[in-house]
């Protein structure tokens, strides 16, 4: 029925309490085995969002002792990760302050694995709310986003690929909203999706 990049942290037993919420929505609400699908990896890709965290606004920004410029400019040394490897940079400011405000300093693409999660969800629903970054982030997350899927045939799937390259180092490592929880908080979301259509359908007669 899915296909993710991230299975390995995720057992079969997980996957079946997606599978198993799905087919009882399907059956309280009438619903075909594509639209079922459809809605599992709606609930996939928004818990795979809420499981990746967003990094600091700024990089670390740390001084070079003993190197000043012939204008009084110290030098100080930007952290930068690109591919896994550490890349940093030199600046020159004033102070540590001015380091800090200089535009080096900011994480350009903050919160671009999490938004790719969540141009997934649009394909597959609504995509609104969420993270919110920088126009050039949001371009790049759309790019790098992508759903595959068939909702019309005998044995429908979808499959969503963050192809982000730090994607799956970017899970929360602790906390309520981990990898680890991904499909049971899925499944809960499947859950109360089918309870709120119900209780429409009850205040509508």
């Amino acid at each position: 029925m899915m296909a993710l990049d991230v299975s390995t942290a995720i057992s079969k037993q997980d996957i079946g309490l997606v599978l198993r919420e799905m087919h009882r929505g399907n059956a309280a609400l009438g619903r075909s085995l594509g639209a079922g699908v459809k809605a599992a990896g709606w609930a996939i890709a928004d818990s795979l969002r809420t499981a990746t965290k967003l990094s600091a606004k700024k990089r670390p920004v740390t001084e070079i002792k003993g190197q000043i410029t012939r204008k009084g400019n110290k030098a100080f040394e930007v952290e930068r990760w690109h591919n896994g490897t550490k890349r940093n940079f030199k600046v020159y400011a004033r102070g540590k302050r001015e380091a800090n405000a200089l535009p080096q300093a900011k994480v350009k693409n903050r919160g671009l694995a999490a938004k790719a999660w969540l141009w997934s969800q649009a394909a597959l629903g609504t995509g609104r709310g969420g993270t919110r970054v920088g126009p050039e982030a949001a371009r790049i997350a759309k790019q790098q986003s992508r759903v595959s899927r068939d909702f019309k045939s005998s044995n429908p799937w979808v499959q969503i690929d963050n192809k982000i390259e730090y994607a799956s180092k970017a899970f929360k490592a602790s906390g309520p909203q981990t990898i680890d929880s991904v499909m049971q908080r899925a499944s809960r979301k499947l859950e109360e999706y089918v309870k709120r259509q119900l209780a429409k359908k009850v205040g509508a007669k």
